[in-house]
């Protein structure tokens, strides 16, 4: 279970305006020419742009590529317990300050799973296995259901509990070291500010098969719209996101009106109004 709990928190991924995370790329996909990769545009969003290759048709395609692209490895080897199916996680993120560092994790979410059967050793698709939202090929299903699929199955300990504590770590661990790697420390920015940022995210997740997070990406304007989607999915949209949407405006209502707050005063406040998120940091 140690060995389950330690998984990279993060897919493999170069930003390929970055001349020397581009070449690391190169390299590596000349050495392993049968490692699918998934490339896409940073600003495309609902997987506008994305292609999946290896090899020599992977380093074809990265050069039609315009800036601000990443290359990401693919993972091969997904869960399929839950439908035979590929499917990843739409969890959301409050980030309620960077200095000092506050986040929570809304307890909900949706699960988006492609209405496909996966068969690993067809062609892959983009249609298919690179998906981040509601379509013809892509249905939304309640968190909850995965979740009981689990638990029913019998994978000892890879239990709904135990996935959802997996996935809490990996989320904790990128917002600490991995934010701090990438852009240093917040307090710096926060000197001499006279006021705070917060951010609601939105964390795509993928589970391989033995259960282990991997998170794809943050979306830094997740979609909070329930009836684009058509009356199918309005009522499961707003049953996740109007309690989400709802605590978050009166966290912020509550934060707005209280002057200077201390530390222990914001934390009071984030306790009081977020209940239906567990705190990460």
């Amino acid at each position: 279970n140690s060995h389950k709990a330690s998984a990279p928190a993060t897919l493999p991924s170069f930003e390929l305006d970055d001349q020397k995370q581009l070449e690391q790329w190169q390299r590596l996909v000349l050495e392993k020419p049968d490692q699918h990769w998934v490339l896409k545009p940073c600003l495309g969003g609902a997987s506008k742009g994305i292609q999946i290759r290896k090899g020599q048709e992977a380093l074809d395609a990265q050069a039609s590529f315009g800036r601000h692209s990443v290359a990401q490895q693919y993972l091969e080897k997904p869960y399929l317990g839950f439908g035979g199916r590929k499917f990843h996680l739409r969890l959301y993120l409050l980030v309620t300050r960077w200095a000092p560092l506050g986040a929570h994790l809304y307890d909900d979410g949706l699960v988006f799973r492609s209405a496909h059967e996966h068969r690993p050793h067809e062609q892959r698709s983009e249609a298919r296995d690179a998906f981040s939202s509601i379509s013809q090929e892509v249905e939304a299903l309640p968190l909850a259901d995965l979740w009981n699929v689990l638990d029913s199955a019998g994978h000892g300990t890879n239990t709904s509990l135990e996935v959802w504590g997996r996935i809490k770590e990996a989320l904790r661990n990128l917002l600490t070291a991995g934010t701090q790697e990438m852009f240093g420390t917040f307090e710096n920015v926060q000197v001499g500010r006279s006021f705070s940022c917060f951010d609601l995210l939105g964390a795509d997740v993928l589970l391989d098969e033995e259960l282990r997070p991997s998170v794809m990406e943050f979306n830094i304007g997740p979609n909070m719209w329930v009836d684009d989607h058509g009356v199918k999915h309005k009522e499961r949209l707003f049953k996740v996101k109007n309690p989400m949407v709802q605590q978050v405006v009166e966290w912020a209502a509550l934060s707005a009106r209280t002057r200077e707050p201390s530390l222990k005063d914001t934390e009071h406040i984030e306790g009081s109004t977020l209940l239906h998120f567990s705190r990460l940091i």
